[in-house]
């Protein structure tokens, strides 16, 4: 047996699992006292998707559309590789349309230039405190872009760009803040950067067309699947982890932005927009953020005048 990492698909939770290659993968829990049934999957219904180098993260067809295999151990990889007739689709390979790929890159280019056409910088007030706090490598340079998507995103070199949909679906302050300590992370770890460089940039560019905060929604599934990316849970967790840290220090509460997620996403978590192939699902985000809620001790980030102001850039 080998030892492999397994998300399930229902859940955001990580498990570590044992592998058995039988007829098919059988799939089963390290910790028997958990009483997790085993997953089995049909050899034929394998496929690799997106990973680190070091990594093969494998899915199923036959499985729930989110869940994924993670192996790194070199014995495993190798039986994957001899016994799953379908890895990299029909004929062993991966075969992607160069000209979809360009039609896409151009089109993902020309409406995030269109978008920041329409841009206007975000408060400064708001980012400067928050910056004060995360001490960034990087000086965030942040603006609001106008679109009816609700939800934000970090390019490389530093630029945070909020769109329009999240700014009209906030209705405070700290809402939008825990949003960009969120944001910030990205830009500390130079994600935008290290992502454009793995996708080569095609999937890159589509993703900001839908965002990170709350991930790529149904449309952008469907992309990535043929352009082969994806985003790291873990690193979603991370910043999550970073925006609660910058809030306490900051005095201000975390629940906002989970009540904000979810008015995004909506109450079910199996509802497309709400789970994600590369973020934690809304619904264990918002308790993450609910359960590490402190007192409010510190000032305002805005005054009630200064909010309304930046809110009517959604009128815009």
């Amino acid at each position: 047996m080998e030892r492999a990492v397994f998300f399930d698909g229902r859940s955001s939770r990580r498990r570590n699992v044992t592998l058995t290659f039988a007829d098919r993968l059988v799939i089963a829990d390290s910790e028997a006292s958990r009483g997790t049934p085993p997953a089995f999957w049909p050899y034929d219904t394998i496929h690799r998707v997106d990973g680190p180098e070091d990594v093969l993260r494998l899915a199923c067809t036959a499985a729930p559309p989110l869940a994924r295999l993670e192996l790194r151990d070199a014995a495993a990889r190798a039986n994957m590789l001899r016994l799953c007739p379908a890895l990299d689709g029909p004929g062993g390979t991966a075969v992607v349309s160069v000209w979809r790929i360009a039609a896409a890159s151009l089109a993902a280019t020309a409406a995030i230039l269109g978008m920041v056409w329409f841009g206007m910088p975000v408060h400064a007030n708001l980012v400067g405190q928050l910056q004060a706090v995360a001490q960034l490598p990087v000086t965030p340079d942040p603006a609001v872009l106008q679109s009816a998507v609700p939800n934000a995103f970090a390019l490389p070199g530093g630029r945070v760009y909020v769109l329009s949909g999240l700014l009209a679906k906030a209705q405070n302050p700290d809402e939008l803040a825990g949003v960009l300590a969120h944001e910030l992370v990205h830009v500390a770890r130079r994600d935008g950067l290290k992502r454009l460089i793995r996708e080569g940039g095609t999937a890159f560019l589509v993703g900001l067309l839908f965002g990170d905060v709350t991930g790529s929604g149904a449309v952008l599934m469907a992309g990535r699947i043929v352009l082969g990316a994806a985003h790291s849970r873990a690193a979603e967790e991370d910043a999550d982890a970073f925006a609660v840290t910058v809030m306490h220090h900051l005095g201000r509460p975390t629940a906002p932005t989970g009540a904000l997620l979810q008015r995004i996403t909506g109450p079910e978590p199996d509802v497309v927009p709400s789970i994600l192939r590369d973020h934690p699902l809304t619904p264990d985000r918002k308790a993450m953020l609910e359960a590490d809620h402190s007192p409010t001790t510190g000032p305002v980030l805005l005054e009630p005048v200064e909010w309304q102001a930046l809110k009517r850039i959604c009128d815009h």
